[in-house]
């Protein structure tokens, strides 16, 4: 398959995602459960949330915070994501 902008671990999707909704990247964050989606944040700009739900698959290169998985998904505090 041939790598596109839109497709992680590139940021295309998120820039986008920015444009069409006025987001500020610089005080965003990405969530994700897989290296692409901590790649694609660190591409695009925007502090990374890597969800450890141990797959057995690479892991990403220093998120800028980890957290262990859940079994029941609770609500993202926004206070938590404060902007570098």
């Amino acid at each position: 398959m041939t790598p596109t902008p839109l497709r992680k671990p590139n940021p295309g999707m998120l820039r986008q995602l920015a444009e069409e909704h006025d987001l500020d990247l610089a005080r965003s964050v990405a969530v994700g459960d897989r290296w692409r989606d901590v790649e694609a944040g660190r591409r695009a700009g925007v502090r990374t949330l890597f969800i450890d739900r141990g797959w057995d698959e690479q892991q990403p290169a220093d998120p800028d915070s980890r957290g262990a998985g859940a079994r029941r998904r609770a609500p993202l505090d926004p206070r938590a994501a404060r902007p570098p």
